[in-house]
């Protein structure tokens, strides 16, 4: 599973072996989802349309598409939302709400399920979700941490993480993640993968991967050798900010 995947598919050439993928992102309905509210500045109208576009060039083909909850834009939309869009909402918004999408590579024979503009919190009720990340037993993390609430999803199986360089696992923010509940004590094994080529190298723990990442990070992105280690916090914090936005991919023109 890979929570806020974006358009980062890399994933799925770095895991050969793995024949399910679950990805979840709150996009394209929103980047900064709240509840009970729209702010159509925020709705990504081609991340569905690039998402198509790049998993076909990873040999991956749209097999189905499903509205999760058809209704779930009336707790969000205010009434002069609704008035102003009435019958042009599916043609402006057509995945304003939960939607899965079943892609498929005939040569791997690997299955992604994507659930878009799907939020662990406010879209808790959707079974399926719930059935698909309970039944994961591997974690991809990659430019930030997940949020507390992909706790009350696993429990299953034992999780073996895979904790992407160029990202910051340790934080002293406010915000409790993942990392901070008690589905952390139900990873097992921890690996950093290399941005690069996905090369894994096993760590001791979460502290162990956030220095394994920053050092990572410092030999290919051009950190200078006399970095101290007082600021290596502040290094990876202005790692994370460098290359939080290198999943978003730019517009194509033949798209």
């Amino acid at each position: 599973m890979y929570i806020g995947a974006g358009l980062h598919f890399d994933p799925l050439n770095h895991f050969k072996d793995t024949k399910e993928f679950v990805f979840v992102d709150t996009q394209p309905r929103s980047e900064f989802d709240r509840p009970k509210t729209f702010n159509t500045c925020y709705y990504r109208s081609f991340f569905v349309t690039k998402m198509i576009y790049n998993l076909k060039l990873k040999g991956f083909s749209l097999h189905s598409e499903t509205k999760l909850d058809p209704s779930y834009y009336t707790t969000i939309l205010s009434l002069g939302q609704r008035c102003w869009y009435f019958n042009r909402l599916d043609e402006m918004f057509p995945h304003i709400g939960p939607c899965l999408l079943i892609f498929f590579n005939e040569t791997t024979s690997q299955v992604l399920k994507y659930y878009v503009s799907t939020h662990l919190e406010y879209n808790k009720n959707i079974s399926y979700l719930r059935t698909d990340l309970g039944s994961c037993d591997g974690l991809v993390v990659s430019g930030h941490c997940p949020q507390v609430y992909l706790s009350s999803y696993v429990g299953q199986y034992r999780i073996t993480m895979y904790g992407y360089s160029r990202t910051v696992f340790c934080h002293d923010g406010d915000e409790e993640t993942f990392f901070d509940t008690h589905g952390y004590c139900l990873i097992d094994r921890i690996f950093l993968c290399s941005w690069e080529a996905g090369e894994l190298k096993e760590c001791a723990d979460l502290e162990d991967l956030d220095f394994q990442a920053l050092k990572h990070s410092k030999q290919h992105v051009g950190f200078g050798d006399n970095l101290s280690v007082e600021n290596e916090q502040q290094a990876g914090q202005e790692i994370s900010v460098k290359f939080f936005d290198s999943h978003v991919i730019e517009p194509l023109d033949s798209v």
